[in-house]
């Protein structure tokens, strides 16, 4: 039977015996086990199926194909033979996505996000598409033209330190102000204490607005 395989022991009842020489030999019809696939009937005697799962893919027991799942999104299979692990199910093969790569669903290897951009990275393992590339730790992002740009943060007026900060929501730091959430120009005030930073343009200290927060209300 196609994604099976034939052993010496008893009679499988999915084939009829196997008949040599006048005799029935007395044979048990085996699946093709996890990690491999049979794409064709055979009765030969302790054949090992067809070949190994495909790179990229994973094969549960009783696969017909090379290609018979391939790894979910956020996760990649390198070498053949990828296999489930019985009897929780688990896969054996198709690893992690490390954190800083994407993988696609029937990934072979991981993609660098560098390869998109050279500070893009990924705020965690696991990650589905290209999409999920960030801005690194010390930088922020902006976009140009549908571009997503990395810009450098000044580490002395601005909090950079999680990956993923879009320009708007950059944390300016106390006695720091700017225009407005859409420049990227972070300015000292004049009066440090007028300036108690933090997100959005909520960075004046209480009784103070304007320019470098210099305006007594």
């Amino acid at each position: 039977a196609v994604a099976h395989y034939c052993e010496k022991g008893s009679t499988g009842l999915e084939d009829p015996p196997t008949i040599f020489e006048g005799r029935s030999l007395d044979v048990k019809m085996t699946p093709c086990p996890s990690g491999r696939f049979g794409n064709a009937t055979s009765r030969n005697i302790d054949s090992e199926c067809s070949g190994e799962c495909k790179e990229g893919h994973f094969c549960p027991a009783a696969s017909s194909n090379a290609t018979a799942a391939p790894c979910p999104a956020g996760r990649y299979q390198s070498g053949k033979g990828g296999q489930v692990r019985e009897p929780f199910g688990q896969l054996k093969g198709c690893e992690l996505c490390p954190k800083g790569s994407y993988c696609e669903e029937g990934a072979e290897e991981s993609m660098p996000c560098t390869e998109l951009n050279a500070d893009f990275t990924t705020p965690s393992a696991g990650a589905h598409s290209a999409e999920a590339c960030v801005c690194r730790i010390g930088t922020f992002g902006v976009i140009d033209n549908s571009t997503l740009l990395c810009v450098r943060c000044d580490l002395n007026s601005a909090n950079c330190t999680v990956t993923g900060i879009p320009r708007a929501e950059l944390q300016l730091l106390s006695g720091y102000w700017r225009s407005s959430v859409n420049s990227s120009v972070v300015e000292e005030c004049p009066l440090a204490s007028s300036c108690v930073g933090g997100r959005g343009m909520r960075v004046c200290a209480a009784g103070y607005s304007g320019v470098f927060c210099a305006v007594c209300e």
